[in-house]
């Protein structure tokens, strides 16, 4: 018969499986306890610069603007707006 390989996304996610658990289990079991963000916060992304499209749109803006905010760095525009 035929046998499907699986993709490197599918590999990559089931090597990930285990540590997506350990999240998981980390997440409150109540909704009112706010779980600590450091959990989830690669330590080289902390004072981060972070920068959208070079070409820079309005979606950029608010990435580099979320981003920043999520992982504690500075956000920034790679260029005016829709330049």
């Amino acid at each position: 018969g035929i046998v499907r390989k699986r993709t490197n996304i599918e590999n990559v996610v089931l090597d990930r499986e285990a540590a997506a658990h350990e999240i998981a289990e980390a997440l409150p079991k109540e909704i009112s306890v706010v779980p600590k963000i450091d959990l989830f916060v690669p330590e080289a992304l902390k004072d981060a610069i972070f920068v959208g499209h070079l070409v820079t749109d309005l979606d950029s803006v608010g990435g580099s603007i979320g981003a920043a905010a999520l992982y504690g760095g500075k956000a920034a525009l790679a260029s005016e707006v829709n330049s």
